[in-house]
């Protein structure tokens, strides 16, 4: 856990997701396309996203899009409906739609689709999920109907689902009496692969084969019918790659078109009345972000909650994911988001040895968007795992616990509450978990106090859920991050990343397994390999020490593990624990595994929770941060 990689993710685990970019901070952009092909801005809807726009039966324009007032938390996050009586020059203001009927539970409709009806009403399909989180349900299309296209009605049921996948951000165009459904299939690696459903009445879809498009293009946007052509206006790969376009004659085969060179994302679009096209397309980033030590105000901040919408495709298959009890106090997200650090684009994976040192995966996942995990197992063979979370509930990037009575089969997740900190900004991270006889929970944490450089702390609790601080834990002459500690006779031994030299771990000791005093940095070399340590454990005559490479571009991490007898002496186990071949829908190809967490459980088997990246979370450029970031 203590390498360059354990460093960003302290910086961005632990600070930088207070500035996160999120959609509130773009604009929807509306352009009008000349029949000439000349383009002009024509407006923009301020901190807004996801946009569709359609005309009514009237000659009006209606557009719709996701919502992010700054003052306004009720309507945050909620979609709005604006009009134009002059083909787009102006706009009305947003206008929150209301939904009646939704069913019991159900989150606010995102990601709207509009599609006017030959009768005059207006039909709104949207995703439509069971929570404010993917974890309770997987996310398909429903619809609203409406006279007025700002108050809908549910329409029950679901028009288009994929078993066992996530499917968003539908698109729909009525072409010639047959309601056409695309949405973007997100499980595929080039994202040129889209759902085709198809129907008469618009509610009752049959799912026909699969729409597929030249390029890195996503079928992410909107529809639009002539009664000859459905010309479909999608996204290219990244925003700035732009819109693109197509058209059918049946709504299966597709023929590429040109298209304005119109940056953006989710684009939709509508002929005007001149031959021209209007569009609205989500722009990039148009504010600047809260810096880390920004006091923002409260309606800005307690939103965010909703926006770990996982990138499209990052959700592995419901059968791989673990079962969340009941009894949870949150639900952790599915999918991961595309961040340079922290634990946002991470996924706690489960691996099984009989001995310690052959571990084979089980393809199960713990939870996404958690990384820097640690574990004990109780008495009673229950696994406490902690872990850093990008949410815990309303709360960004905390630590959680994720309790087990099965053997990992299935978890119950908890937030955990920690006092006595003078100030918790940035938040105490990095957990380590120690359990002694008496039944104490000791969890050691990462914390710069009052701005200075992060060293080890101490809090204890009887519960496992609610801890106090006790002190400074170990503080050497630098800083020290993500604590790994083990007991090794009468003597605890601790282990931190940040030493006074490259790939080198702090090492203290300790009597009481309270305060450690600062002994000399250690290397550790496997195979040749310079190692980090992770996570350790009593085995027969010793300790086991799990660790990972501190590897470098275009190099895999992977677990090795070294023995001791004595705590001094260290000797490298051969071979390699646990390596970076998982499964490509599971585990990011070429990233590897890290982060292990090691328990031994009631029938003797050992079991690792381990970090991989999750596929799809890919960002253009990871940035390291410098430790001076953490100095005063």
């Amino acid at each position: 856990m203590m390498n360059v990689l354990a460093l960003a993710l302290f910086l961005a685990g632990a600070i930088a997701p207070r500035a996160n970019d999120g959609p509130w901070n773009r604009d929807v952009i509306v352009y009008r396309v000349s029949p000439a092909g000349a383009v002009e801005k024509l407006a923009a809807f301020e901190r807004a996203g996801v946009p569709t726009v359609a005309r009514l039966n009237d000659g009006r324009l209606i557009a719709a899009h996701q919502h992010f007032p700054e003052n306004d938390r009720a309507n945050f996050d909620k979609v709005a409906a604006r009009f134009s009586s002059d083909d787009g020059k102006t706009w009305t203001a947003p206008q929150v739609i209301q939904v009646a009927g939704l069913p019991e539970g159900m989150r606010f409709p995102f990601d709207p689709t509009l599609v006017p009806l030959p009768d005059g009403r207006v039909r709104l399909y949207f995703t439509g999920n069971m929570g404010r989180t993917f974890g309770r349900s997987t996310p398909s299309i429903h619809s609203a109907i409406s006279q007025d296209g700002v108050n809908y009605t549910y329409e029950p049921g679901v028009r288009f689902g994929v078993e066992g996948r996530m499917v968003i951000d539908c698109a729909v165009a009525l072409h010639n009496g047959a309601f056409h459904l695309i949405a973007p299939d997100n499980e595929t690696t080039t994202g040129n692969r889209g759902y085709h459903a198809t129907s008469k009445d618009g509610l009752n879809f049959t799912r026909t084969d699969d729409v597929q498009i030249e390029g890195r293009r996503r079928w992410l946007g909107n529809a639009q019918s002539d009664g000859k052509l459905i010309t479909f206006y999608g996204t290219g790969e990244g925003t700035s790659s732009g819109l693109w376009m197509a058209t059918s004659a049946d709504g299966q085969n597709w023929k590429l078109v040109a298209s304005p060179p119109i940056r953006g994302g989710d684009p939709g679009a509508v002929t005007t009345r001149d031959g021209g096209l209007l569009v609205v397309i989500t722009s990039q980033p148009v504010r600047q972000v809260t810096p880390p030590n920004a006091t923002a105000p409260p309606t800005q901040q307690q939103p965010r909650r909703d926006f770990n919408r996982a990138v499209p495709g990052s959700e592995a298959a419901a059968q791989y994911y673990a079962k969340v009890n009941a009894d949870s106090e949150f639900t952790p997200h599915r999918g991961g988001l595309a961040v340079p650090g922290g634990p946002a684009p991470m996924r706690l994976m489960i691996a099984t040895s009989p001995d310690g040192l052959k571990f084979e995966r089980r393809n199960l996942i713990v939870t996404d968007q958690g990384s820097v995990p640690d574990l004990v197992v109780d008495k009673n063979g229950w696994i406490w795992l902690y872990y850093q979370a990008a949410s815990v509930g309303n709360d960004i990037n905390r630590v959680a616990l994720a309790l087990s009575k099965d053997n990992g089969a299935s978890w119950t997740f908890r937030r955990v509450t920690l006092t006595g900190f003078v100030s918790q900004k940035p938040d105490p991270c990095d957990p380590e978990i120690q359990l002694s006889d008496d039944g104490m929970f000791r969890l050691f944490l990462t914390w710069p106090e009052h701005g200075r450089q992060p060293v080890s702390w101490l809090t204890e609790s009887r519960d496992g859920v609610n801890f106090k601080l006790v002190g400074k834990a170990f503080d050497p002459d630098g800083m020290a991050l993500d604590p790994s500690i083990v007991k090794l006779g009468d003597t605890w031994h601790i282990f931190a990343g940040g030493g006074r030299g490259p790939n080198e771990n702090w090492h203290g000791t300790s009597r009481d397994g309270r305060t450690f005093t600062a002994n000399r940095p250690i290397r550790f070399t496997a195979n040749g390999v310079p190692c980090m340590m992770a996570n350790g454990i009593v085995v027969p005559g010793g300790v086991r020490f799990y660790a990972f490479n501190n590897a470098r571009p275009g190099q895999p991490h992977r677990i090795y593990s070294f023995f001791t007898r004595d705590g001094t002496n260290w000797t490298a186990d051969s071979g390699i624990r646990l390596d970076a071949d998982g499964l490509d829908a599971l585990e990011m190809s070429g990233f590897g595994v890290l982060d292990p967490a090691i328990g031994r459980l009631k029938d003797g088997t050992y079991l690792m929770v381990y970090t991989t990246r999750i596929p799809g979370t890919r960002v253009a450029a990871a940035v390291r941060p410098s430790a001076k970031a953490l100095m005063p």
